[in-house]
């Protein structure tokens, strides 16, 4: 008997489902609604015991904090130290969540509202930023945390460009920017290429 063959199916090809894309998430952070909001779009978490740090994401250190949290462990002194611990990651940022829900600081000053003067809030602030180089990113809520979270490890590898200055612009920018230092540069790209003796 001849094995008779259907030309006109449809041949079936297994595709591979991609792959989750995953972050490190200390193990102190499994009751956060960020932990469920990462998970809803998308997100696998690994679990671990992180010395320093919430999560880390594509080598980007993050420490997080609500608002309530961030005053008591400025308060205590506890943020100074994990401030000085994430000097160990070159990338590092600062969330502060829940500005939704309550206020970080206010000039209507109550001593029962944050135990906090706001300019001490504001110079701390500040100290976070210059002394300890750690950016500060602000959010709603959790939702827009885990979002920030989100596009950070979506985010693509940085493309780097040797710039070139002239004159007083020169003379500035030797006094006051460093290898590795964030600039905005407004202008045009100009491209060139050039041939050696050998073609």
């Amino acid at each position: 008997m001849k094995t008779l063959f259907n030309i006109f199916s449809k041949r079936t090809t297994r595709q591979k489902t991609p792959e989750k894309q995953k972050i490190t998430v200390d193990y102190r952070e499994k009751n956060s609604l960020v932990i469920s909001e990462l998970a809803s779009l998308g997100i696998g978490v690994d679990f671990q015991t992180l010395k320093v740090a919430d999560y880390l994401v594509n080598g980007v250190a993050i420490e997080r904090k609500t608002v309530s949290d961030f005053i008591s462990s400025m308060m205590n002194r506890r943020l100074v130290s994990q401030l000085e611990e994430l000097q160990q990651y070159p990338n590092r940022l600062l969330i502060i969540e829940g500005l939704e829900e309550q206020e970080l600081y206010s000039d209507e000053f109550s001593q029962h509202k944050i135990g906090m003067h706001p300019n001490s809030v504001r110079g701390f602030l500040l100290s976070i930023l210059l002394k300890y180089k750690v950016p500060i990113i602000f959010t709603r809520n959790y939702a827009d945390t885990a979002r920030f979270i989100s596009v950070l490890l979506k985010k693509e590898e940085a493309e780097f460009h040797n710039i070139v200055c002239f004159g007083k612009l020169a003379d500035i920018s030797s006094r006051y920017l460093n290898k590795g230092s964030l600039v905005l540069i407004e202008g045009r790209i100009k491209t060139g290429s050039w041939q050696n003796s050998a073609g």
